[in-house]
């Protein structure tokens, strides 16, 4: 399934510009972290995990953390838009399940192989949980919220699973160590693609809000790292260089801004990395990094990007937020937030700011890129502002909204639950 022209354009806010002036990390704790993995849940509450560290959790934005008593050593950390949150035990043949933010675990490992589990991913669109075992455990999958699961009808051939991802466009991606897999129908088939030729030990992937698919992993010769970048599903590639130029690159992680256009990138050895085109050309941004050791990197739903390193803790970088401000000047330009609660049945609001006053249109697209919903079209004031949206009367799915006034349109992609 393909985004249709139109749709494609209104997501790919894309600039050519330098990173902001206010790109600068902030230390939001917690101390003495030796931090692996991080991810943020559809409350914004902030997992983050490591070897003999657990999983500790923050629910204020990294104010304060709390150990959620759930294993010893994850290895990977996974947040559904269900809530629920996925992890493991990088000794232990069974995955974790929290549906209460880590307050409570519970051991899953009916239907699950008695080998370790290597990767989590959650489907967008269906929720269905997948989970990669090494050593030909296969790929697995649960269709009731990771409470049982069952082997996918074939597996990739890989005999180390090193990341799974699943696409806006609802195709699963399994890397391991003999390359790069797709499945177009859940994980029942797989197709093997003709990725780059690299040492994937510490490789990724993972699938922009623009549909541009990333590769990184390490150079088979050099065992430094490449980044490289598909525009159509994993087909063809190119290699992304241009301002990348760390002399002992691993690359661990992407993470995305408003419509997918800002996208940071992170590196085990120096630090992170903007790019306001979709890779094509990328700035270095340490300011306020004390550990340049970035291991992974989040982003909440008002666009607040968060980088874990390892040993100095979490850092938040706020140059891309959408949090509405109550006082001062409007935004220099429009401004569309991610809706709350998301996903939602039947009613969500919609923040939004104009830079203006003038004409304004809020409309919801399928993901074929048909007009379903008008929400409003008519005059706005200048500044931040809400509306709450109504989709009683519409199917269960994923579709966009659009924001449009004084010649600009953003668009974000909402998920309507019955």
């Amino acid at each position: 399934m393909k985004l249709s022209t139109t749709l494609f354009c209104l997501l790919l806010a894309l600039g050519t510009g330098q990173a902001t002036a206010d790109d600068s990390w902030t230390w939001i704790g917690p101390e003495f972290a030796v931090i692996e993995y991080i991810a943020v849940d559809v409350a914004d509450a902030i997992y983050i995990g490591g070897t003999y560290m657990g999983v500790t959790v923050s629910h204020d934005g990294g104010e304060t953390w709390v150990d959620t008593g759930g294993p010893n050593d994850p290895s990977v950390i996974a947040c559904s838009p269900t809530g629920t949150v996925f992890t493991n035990d990088m000794w232990a043949p069974f995955i974790m399940r929290s549906d209460d933010q880590g307050g409570t675990w519970d051991w899953i490992s009916e239907g699950l192989p008695e080998d370790v589990c290597t990767a989590i991913a959650v489907h967008p669109l269906n929720h269905h949980v997948f989970a990669a075992y090494d050593y030909n455990g296969g790929i697995f999958r649960s269709t009731d919220d990771g409470l049982t699961w069952a082997p996918t009808a074939s597996s990739p051939s890989s005999f180390e699973f090193l990341d799974l991802e699943i696409g806006g466009n609802g195709q699963l991606y399994s890397l391991g160590d003999d390359g790069l897999y797709r499945s177009e129908d859940n994980g029942d088939t797989w197709i093997y693609l003709n990725s780059p030729e690299l040492f994937f030990g510490d490789g990724f992937i993972s699938f922009a809000p623009t549909f541009a698919l990333f590769l990184g992993g390490l150079n088979e010769d050099t065992y430094l790292g490449e980044l490289y970048r598909s525009w159509d599903n994993g087909e063809t590639w190119d290699q992304l260089s241009n301002g990348l130029d760390c002399e002992y690159a691993i690359y661990s992680s992407i993470t995305y801004g408003p419509g997918g256009g800002p996208t940071l990138l992170g590196d085990m050895n120096c630090g992170a990395y903007r790019s306001e085109n979709s890779g094509d050309l990328w700035t270095e941004i340490n300011d306020g990094l004390t550990s340049l050791n970035v291991m992974g990197l989040a982003t909440d739903s008002n666009y607040i990007h968060y980088a874990a390193t390892s040993g100095d803790g979490v850092f938040k970088n706020t140059a891309d937020s959408t949090v509405p401000v109550e006082e001062g000047p409007p935004p220099a330009s429009l401004t569309l937030a991610q809706n709350y609660p998301n996903p939602f049945n039947p009613k969500t609001t919609i923040s939004f700011a104009l830079s203006e006053p003038g004409f304004a249109t809020l409309k919801v697209f399928d993901l074929q890129g048909r007009e379903r919903m008008t929400v409003f079209a008519g005059e706005r004031l200048a500044g931040y502002q809400s509306v709450e949206f109504d989709a009683t009367g519409m199917a269960s799915g994923s579709y966009f909204y659009q924001l449009e006034s004084g010649g600009e349109k953003i668009a974000r992609r909402f998920v309507l639950l019955k």
